[in-house]
């Protein structure tokens, strides 16, 4: 995973606009179904995620034509049946190039009049553009075909192992020694690459479809210059959900290593660890969302889960316990009721309003804001008691941790024999720790590397058991707003 230090200096460089070509923003005037959606593009790595058909191609063909070197009919072709809603259709973009601007952003809009895309004094940049069809199997390229039997032999123009640096980067993608690759060239237009197991060589033809892919890109992507445009499709076709995750992670650190930017569409979770909030983009049929959420609660937004009520609340702690107050008191009612992270108490009310005023949407929708959050409750928006959870729920345990330690020890899943070190950890967390959204990763680690979620929800169960009219509260709040 990236450092911290990482994903804050990438920030910031971002804010401080410290590049000399790079995509600020995208306001989707009018193009199919958004209008007047701005997507911003505050971190160099973008994630776009959503629902089929919600709209993140639409994102991904907007940044593409940014620029001049690529044609807007690539992204928005122009069929002659069927296509009559693209007449005025515009697209406005903000910019960095230093080469023209040297002190501030440019602006710049793309439209569709009079049958065809004018886009007036764009510029270029390197783009790198990854569609879907690139982990189509070597067997399956036109172009590649010819290569496969017959009597007729091509001779490599050119042929060399992947570079040390290639290589790593892959390698580590893949979880495989690539050292001995090779790359073999024949035309300016075909190459083939040539592996390597156990001392036997094998072509690309007997790859994996994420194999070759991969290395590809990383190919490309070393070799391109700094300040590029990378654009993906589906960053996760065709690779295991641990390497989706590695690749993202290069992404983040060839950001900060080349200045690159980089926007990929995806359906994967995995590809979405890496990222900070900011750094996340949700697409539903009309809108856009800024956050991390995730694809089950985009799924929730559009109305298209079996619940019959979605419950909408800020982060994961304050999911795991609202679900946890639920069971307590009904665990056969949290079977209708869907509770989803949404990315912060912005988010909350701006999903909930969205979810309750759509009409297509059958299924009604609450929001549950932390103690803390500025934003006003109603008739169907409360909070949860305290002001931040998490220090709701240690400081109530670590206050009461010599009668609790027992209990506590066998939610934790530690020897009960190891109470007195839970109280002296627990003890040490209380006075050391300065965050108490890690308090519980702290404390995981300290008792021997027990998994954070376990903690978690060791600790919430705890401060439910000794808060029960507290817990009741938001429980009562939730089953009233149960559909019968």
């Amino acid at each position: 995973m990236p450092a911290p230090s990482v994903i804050s200096e990438l920030t910031e460089r971002v804010k401080r606009l410290n590049y000399s070509r790079y995509l600020v923003s995208a306001n989707l005037s009018k193009v199919r179904g958004f209008t007047n959606k701005k997507v911003s593009f505050d971190f160099p790595v973008t994630a776009l995620i959503g629902t089929n058909g919600g709209g993140k191609s639409t994102i991904l063909g907007a940044a593409a034509i940014a620029y001049k070197n690529t044609k807007p009919g690539t992204y928005f072709p122009k069929s002659s049946v069927g296509d009559d809603s693209m007449a005025n259709r515009s697209i406005e973009f903000e910019l960095l190039d230093r080469g023209q601007n040297a002190s501030g952003t440019i602006k710049r809009t793309a439209s569709f009049k009079n049958l065809k895309w004018a886009r007036d004094r764009f510029f270029e940049r390197e783009l790198l553009i990854f569609p879907i069809f690139r982990t189509v199997p070597a067997g399956e390229r036109t172009n590649m075909k010819k290569y496969i039997g017959g009597s007729r032999v091509f001779t490599p123009t050119g042929q060399a192992t992947l570079t040390s640096e290639i290589a790593a980067i892959a390698g580590r993608i893949l979880a495989k020694d690539l050292s001995r690759f090779q790359r073999a060239v024949f035309s300016e237009r075909d190459d083939l690459y040539v592996g390597d197991f156990g001392g036997q060589s094998y072509s690309e033809f007997h790859f994996g479809a994420g194999e070759s892919s991969v290395i590809r890109m990383i190919s490309q992507i070393e070799n391109a210059p700094d300040f590029s445009l990378i654009l993906i499709e589906e960053i996760e076709n065709g690779l295991h959900p641990k390497a989706t995750q590695a690749m993202v992670e290069y992404l983040v650190e060839v950001a900060s290593r080349k200045k690159v930017q980089a926007i990929f569409t995806t359906h994967s979770e995995f590809a979405l660890k890496p990222l900070p909030p900011q750094a996340i983009w949700a697409a539903v049929p009309g809108d856009v969302q800024q956050g991390k959420l995730s694809i089950e609660s985009l799924r929730a937004i559009v109305g298209t889960v079996e619940k019959k009520l979605a419950v909408f609340v800020e982060d994961l702690f304050a999911k795991e316990m609202v679900e946890a107050i639920i069971r307590h008191f009904s665990s056969n009612l949290l079977e209708s009721i869907g509770v989803y992270d949404v990315g912060g108490d912005a988010n909350v009310r701006k999903i909930h309003n969205s979810h309750e005023q759509n009409p297509s949407i059958q299924q009604p929708s609450i929001g549950i804001l932390d103690g803390d959050s500025q934003i006003a409750i109603s008739g169907s928006i409360i909070k949860l008691p305290g002001q931040m959870p998490e220090r709701l729920v240690f400081d109530y345990v670590a206050q009461n941790v010599m009668t609790l330690a027992s209990k506590l020890a066998m939610r934790c899943q530690i020897d009960t024999g190891k109470q007195d070190e839970l109280i002296r950890v627990v003890g040490e967390r209380a006075v050391g720790n300065a965050d108490r959204h890690i308090v519980f990763a702290e404390v995981g680690d300290s008792l021997g590397f027990t998994a954070e979620n376990i903690v978690r929800g060791a600790f919430i169960k705890t401060w439910i058991e000794g808060n029960v009219s507290a817990a009741q509260i938001v429980f009562e709040f939730i089953k009233a707003r149960v559909p019968q």
